[in-house]
């Protein structure tokens, strides 16, 4: 059955649900001042962000098999879009939106177009979010938790704002790090041991190519010496995942507080930086921001995974 077999009701049903789909997608993307033809990548969001609707809607159209062309579908969502563009925000919307506005020191000026009021109203809340005033509960937690890193008290100006409070914990993660000196990288093309783990798991792995590669990384403390080693996640390579960060001779560790000899301890991992992804992904970060003109040097693609 094609779209346009179906009953009104039910075509309106569809309406329904497509209405609060564009209208979630309103804060993430310009769905103002469109006209066709609608980008197709747009089209086959929606299309599938309505798929998903399906399986929570109690609305009709969820209960009858049906198909509607990539022309009708453009047609539907345009008559959604032009509906919805002309939507008025609420008193409270409108009311809130004013007082965003004012409070980080911008021109109040609310848009004619309901789906252009939806999409700067929620960079406004982005934007409040990084730059508006950190709450009380956020300021104590983080004053807590840098007198226990620290010993020390930290002062805050009244004024302080959510992003500031957020530099402030990534200085909390870095702290345990800043003894680190003396890295040396050495990137592996093409990692034999992985094939071998893959090939166990996965069928395919005899696609993995040369491109593979792992992350070698030696680094000294005051007290103690570390070898680490970091892969890419597979089938992705989106992110950097570690694959053991252990001791090496003998000394104190600084981060599991443990005295070590590696010849006559049966672990020699860290247990604190190789057992916690909290811990061993910020230190590749603390790696690539503090000694990034190694990784330059050595063509070592890291930052892309990384997000930095």
């Amino acid at each position: 059955m094609n779209y346009t077999d179906l009953t009104q009701e039910v075509q309106d049903s569809f309406k329904r649900d497509l209405i609060e789909v564009v209208e979630e997608e309103a804060r993430e993307s310009e769905l103002y001042d469109l006209i066709k033809p609608l980008d197709i990548d747009l089209l086959e969001m929606l299309s599938d962000m309505i798929q998903e609707k399906a399986e929570e809607s109690f609305e009709p159209w969820t209960n009858v098999a049906f198909s509607i062309d990539n022309d009708k579908f453009e047609d539907v969502v345009m008559d959604v879009l032009n509906t919805l563009s002309k939507k008025q925000p609420t008193g409270e919307e409108q009311s809130y939106f004013q007082d965003l506005s004012m409070q980080l020191g911008k021109e109040i000026i609310i848009p004619d177009d309901y789906l252009e009021f939806k999409y700067k109203f929620a960079e406004l809340n982005l934007l409040y979010l990084q730059e508006g005033p950190a709450t009380e509960q956020a300021v104590k937690e983080l004053k807590k938790g840098w007198k226990k890193a620290t010993g020390e008290t930290l002062r805050l100006s009244k004024n302080v704002t959510s992003k500031e409070v957020e530099d402030y914990y990534i200085l909390l993660e870095e702290i345990p790090f800043k003894t680190i000196k003396n890295i040396e990288l050495q990137l592996t093309d093409k990692n034999i041991r992985m094939y071998h783990e893959i090939a166990v798991v996965e069928e395919g792995f005899e696609n993995i190519t040369k491109e593979d590669y792992e992350l070698l990384i030696h680094f000294e403390t005051e007290e103690s010496s570390y070898e680490a080693l970091y892969a890419p996640s597979h089938p992705n390579r989106t992110e950097w995942q570690v694959r053991y960060i252990a001791h090496m001779g003998k000394g104190h560790c600084s981060f599991c507080n443990e005295t070590y000899d590696v010849d006559n301890d049966i672990n020699d991992l860290c247990e604190e930086l190789d057992y916690f992804e909290e811990i061993s992904k910020p230190l590749l970060h603390y790696f690539y921001k503090t000694f990034k003109e190694k990784f330059i040097e050595q063509n070592i693609p890291v930052r892309d995974a990384l997000r930095v």
